[in-house]
């Protein structure tokens, strides 16, 4: 499994947007049945993460940290 961090690559989340993924919704690129079936986990730790952290769910929101 490979996991890229689209916040710190601009030009990955352009392309992703141009495919129409939107990397604020959790864009995961999955292959077989089984990676498939993680993906509902992969969302939810993803998002619990980035509560923790402070930071949107949309990278390319304003505004991280409201601490």
């Amino acid at each position: 499994m490979l996991v890229y961090d689209g916040r710190a690559d601009q030009a990955l989340r352009a392309q992703l947007r141009q495919r129409g993924l939107d990397v604020a919704r959790g864009v995961v690129l999955l292959e077989g049945a089984q990676a498939r079936r993680l993906y509902p986990l992969l969302l939810l730790t993803r998002r619990m993460a980035l509560q923790w952290k402070g930071l949107p769910e949309d990278p390319d929101q304003t505004g991280l940290r409201q601490a």
